[in-house]
């Protein structure tokens, strides 16, 4: 489902990480969902073996792109109007002064409004395809050099659009911090029938994410929420270096397996490696 572009999508990574997930679930919930790259691909592995789908449930705090899979869920006119958009607005040369005109003016609407049309707008265009939710800095990066040599918006082709929406048409949308949504799952859900995934901001890698990241008393909250779960689900955390040891993650519970990733570094605009650990309870 590769309707948005988002710095940390797990596209490359979502057979491995989806090979690791049981697939005895009934529920499914994504708790940072990004662009849904795993959800996406559990949804197919589940339309290919004919095994019968959990209840798949998408959270982001990020409210724009939550009403974006909203719309795409919704009835028809919402994807149309997207591929009209597309349509209109190609990355021929000429075309260039009227997107970048467009961009603007779909800037002062997200900030206003939140509109999921003017996110998805210029999160396909934006190199890097991030859109920066934070206030203090500007909302993305669209210029001249970009739209001609990453022609976002035409890269999305209608049948992409349509396809995420035959998914997405079957996934419930939450738009929360972690913390409520975990606290509302386990208050609806009870015990043990869910599986978690997380995708977290990674440690020690604030540039990447809008308003800095998370700050290190951010992180270690985050895994004495998980300290306190891990006994009533099972859940898999996507992470990049390390908040603590290996041996310390060994110690709490967790186990962790680790592969190799080329990922885009947003500030150099090159391509660099990169360790993915993956830490789960079971």
């Amino acid at each position: 489902m590769k309707i948005i572009r988002y710095t940390g999508s797990k596209h490359k990574s979502a057979g491995l990480i989806v090979d690791l997930i049981p697939k005895d679930i009934q529920v499914y919930l994504e708790v940072f969902c990004g662009s849904a790259a795993i959800g996406s691909c559990l949804y197919e592995y589940f339309e290919a073996t004919g095994k019968p789908h959990p209840t798949y449930v998408f959270n982001d705090h990020y409210k724009p792109l939550i009403d974006l899979f909203r719309l795409l869920a919704g009835p028809k006119t919402g994807v149309q109007k997207l591929i009209d958009w597309r349509n209109r607005l190609t990355p021929e040369k000429d075309h260039v002064p009227e997107i970048l005109a467009e961009a603007e003016q779909q800037k002062k609407i997200l900030r206003q409004t939140g509109s999921p049309e003017s996110f998805w707008f210029l999160n396909r265009l934006a190199y890097g395809g991030f859109v920066l939710p934070d206030e203090r800095q500007d909302v993305c990066s669209i210029t001249r050099q970009a739209i001609l040599s990453r022609p976002g918006l035409t890269r999305c082709k209608p049948t992409d659009l349509w396809r995420a929406r035959e998914q997405l048409k079957n996934v419930n949308f939450s738009s929360q911090d972690y913390k409520s949504f975990l606290d509302g799952y386990f208050d609806t859900c009870g015990i043990g029938k869910g599986f978690l995934y997380f995708d977290p901001p990674y440690y020690g890698l604030n540039v990447l994410y809008p308003g800095g990241g998370w700050t290190q008393d951010q992180h270690r909250e985050f895994w004495n929420v998980l300290q306190q779960i891990k006994h009533t689900c099972r859940f898999l955390v996507s992470y990049g270096p390390l908040p603590y040891s290996l041996s310390d993650f060994e110690n709490m519970g967790f186990r962790v397996l680790s592969h190799q990733l080329k990922y885009t570094n947003i500030q150099t605009k090159k391509r660099e490696d990169s360790t993915e650990f993956l830490i789960m309870n079971y």
